[in-house]
């Protein structure tokens, strides 16, 4: 027989009694019908420690607090967990009279407790000695059997990065410098930063800088006896002037950055960074980014306005305002962890 089951759109977690009616009509026959309880559970890992993050590629774009409270349809959260060590998820439940089973896909992920406790449960979890990459754990909380949320633990890849700051005379501080190892912390220790003053002697006038002038700067940079440019991962060029900045890559390995030191963001010398961690820039994919140079809008940044690889402004129509909070998603920590 056809049967009719009425639909119920985006149903709130609670008990629900389903009834279903054989929807053709029969004049000799007793009409067919069944019915049951349907139970919509609301349960999710939040708070993963010690370094947390989700993974925003299946968040719906138009969903309120995009990144907040996650109340949009982001898919799994994940854990960065280095090896031997211990970290921990908040399980919360809407189910505060019943208990969810809780389960590691893994023996080298071991957990405490194994049960939730009136709809919630501070999971603590610890990974053995050889978790690196390119090892991944789950851990899962199941109702009766059926799986309802899930926590993806991977490894978090240490490393530190030696940077030299080079202030051409007479620049002399550089914003964000002080805050990228707290941005990168999931995929670099810290960073070794070794700062230094260069006097050059060919500043061009009114100190704008074209390309060919960027390249006879790190040239005498990578000369200079006295720096030691190429005892270095990343060499920071700080110029005397406005709020722009230039990544040049080709050069050296593409272990130069050139930033004004006038830059009113904190976080464009961090976006460059990035770059040399192999992140790409995010606002080429965002409506009417060509005119990025012209002015910044909500149309160029986009949805995720707030990651790090997005624009930082500092002029046009959001003039005062940074827009950046050097954010960036899991699979961007992939990308510069090199999990895969």
């Amino acid at each position: 027989p056809a049967w009719y089951i009425p639909s119920l759109e985006t149903p709130k977690h609670g008990v629900y009694t389903v009834k279903a009616e054989d929807a053709e009509s029969h004049a000799f026959k007793t009409k067919l019908s069944d019915s049951g309880k349907m139970t919509v559970i609301r349960a999710d890992f939040v708070n993963a420690s010690p370094y947390g993050f989700d993974d925003y590629t299946g968040w719906n774009s138009e969903s309120e607090d995009y990144y907040g409270d996650r109340k949009g349809l982001c898919r799994w959260p994940y854990a960065s967990v280095k090896e031997n060590a211990q970290g921990q998820s908040l399980l919360i439940s809407s189910l505060e009279d019943e208990e969810l089973d809780i389960a590691s896909s893994t023996q080298e992920i071991t957990f405490n407790p194994k049960k939730t406790v009136n709809g919630e449960a501070t999971v603590k979890f610890t990974t053995q000695v050889g978790w690196v990459c390119p090892n991944e754990g789950t851990l899962t909380a199941a109702y009766k059997g059926t799986e309802v949320a899930k926590l993806t633990v991977v490894p978090f890849k240490q490393q530190t990065r030696t940077l030299l700051v080079v202030y051409v005379y007479p620049a002399s501080s550089i914003a964000g410098l002080g805050g990228i190892d707290s941005i990168f912390k999931q995929c670099v220790v810290n960073f070794e930063i070794t700062p230094k003053t260069f006097s050059y002697s060919n500043n061009p006038v009114d100190n704008v800088w074209e390309e060919s002038d960027l390249d006879a700067v790190r040239l005498a940079v990578e000369k200079d006896i006295g720096l030691q440019a190429n005892k270095y991962e990343s060499v920071i060029l700080v110029l005397p002037g406005e709020c722009e900045y230039f990544s040049k890559k080709g050069h050296s390995g593409g272990k130069f950055i050139w930033v004004y030191d006038h830059c009113c963001c904190p976080f464009v010398l961090p976006h460059e960074v990035g770059h040399q961690l192999g992140l790409g820039d995010l606002y080429i994919k965002n409506p009417d980014w060509d005119n990025i140079a012209i002015y910044i809008t909500d149309s160029i940044l986009g949805k995720d306005r707030h990651n790090l690889m997005n624009s930082c402004g500092c002029k046009g129509t959001l003039l005062g305002q940074c827009t950046n909070e050097g954010r960036l998603r899991y699979n961007q920590w992939k990308t510069a962890n090199k999990l895969r």
